[in-house]
């Protein structure tokens, strides 16, 4: 199966890749938390569970 992200999706990926570093190697500008990135990856979760 071959994935072609579209310019949204991408744009959603910079985004959250640069919020994770900050969280986890920066002064966390974003203001992250720990519960507020296992909300955001529990969906992900489950739909690659529901897809086994």
């Amino acid at each position: 199966m071959r994935i072609i992200a579209s310019p949204i999706s991408l744009t959603e990926l910079k985004i959250m890749a640069e919020e994770l570093l900050d969280f986890f190697l920066g002064d966390n500008q974003f203001q992250s938390t720990e519960q507020a990135w296992r909300k955001y990856f529990l969906g992900f979760g489950l739909a690659a569970r529901r897809n086994k």
